[in-house]
């Protein structure tokens, strides 16, 4: 975004204002110094003075705009892509909160799967160590034999090891979600299996239409895109000549508060032949 409003800046006029201050008695220096602060005399003339003058002091304020007046649409590609690229790092937010939201949202369904697995595994775990203790029951009464007392006692363990397994699934799942929500991993919470909102087959076209246009990776194709023309059109404005106006103001004397003012104004066209 700031990168964006520095383009548009970029179309402003340039303003330069600087303020020196220099003494000596280099002839050069004096001679220029004095006719620039308007103060040169015919007695400045004298070979003597010439050549040994006396030191003077030299207070010079100079404000400088400058202003671009064409350039072939240069600036204004540039503006534009730096308004793109804020639009694209926009669409790269949007589509990290689409994940999120995403990875969530099959997080809960996964815990909501979990916990139905899991009460379907308690409720055959306890059908499984009934039907064990009735095979101990008959093998002791002479009716069954060991063989089908080690099934039962294999299923028993095979549906216990399944429980933990899913108990541990839950559990990493539960850290995963709080991490993504920004709670503590530690943070427990009950799962409540949502109920199904009812939607008309045009509902659902309409909602799919408008999940198509909000897709966040779409748009980011869309801005790259648009991006990638205003780069072509940089290209080819460089090889456009750009024309500039100028403008100068002075203010110059031998003393701080005793100064002549000055100005030059100018224009430039510049042509960049080969890059």
């Amino acid at each position: 975004a700031e990168q964006a409003a520095a383009a548009r800046g970029s179309r402003l006029p340039q303003i330069n204002v600087a303020e020196s201050w220099q003494r000596g008695n280099q002839p050069v220096f004096v001679f220029s110094s004095l006719l620039t602060s308007r103060q040169f005399a015919a007695a400045n003339f004298a070979i003597d003075a010439l050549n040994h003058p006396d030191p003077v002091g030299y207070f010079h304020t100079a404000v400088g705009v400058q202003q671009l007046v064409f350039d072939g649409g240069r600036l204004r590609a540039i503006t534009e892509a730096a308004s793109l690229q804020r639009d694209l790092a926009e669409s790269q937010v949007r589509e990290a909160e689409a994940g999120t939201r995403l990875a969530v949202t099959e997080l809960y369904g996964r815990l909501v799967a979990l916990s139905a697995e899991r009460r379907a595994l308690a409720s055959a775990l306890d059908t499984a160590q009934a039907d064990l203790a009735r095979a101990r029951q008959r093998r002791d009464a002479g009716m069954a034999s060991e063989a089908d007392v080690l099934s039962f006692t294999v299923h028993v363990s095979d549906l216990q090891q399944r429980s933990l397994q899913s108990d541990g699934n839950a559990a990493m799942a539960r850290a995963e979600l709080n991490r993504l929500t920004g709670a503590s991993v530690e943070r427990d919470f009950v799962i409540v299996e949502p109920e199904p909102a009812p939607r008309s087959p045009a509902d659902v076209a309409a909602l799919i239409a408008t999940a198509e246009q909000q897709r966040p990776e779409l748009q980011r194709a869309a801005i790259g895109e648009a991006l990638s023309v205003r780069v072509q059109k940089q290209a080819r404005a460089a090889l456009v000549p750009q024309v500039g106006a100028q403008l100068g103001v002075d203010f110059a004397g031998t003393s701080f508060a005793d100064r002549a003012s000055s100005w030059v104004v100018g224009g430039e066209v510049r042509w960049i032949f080969s890059t």
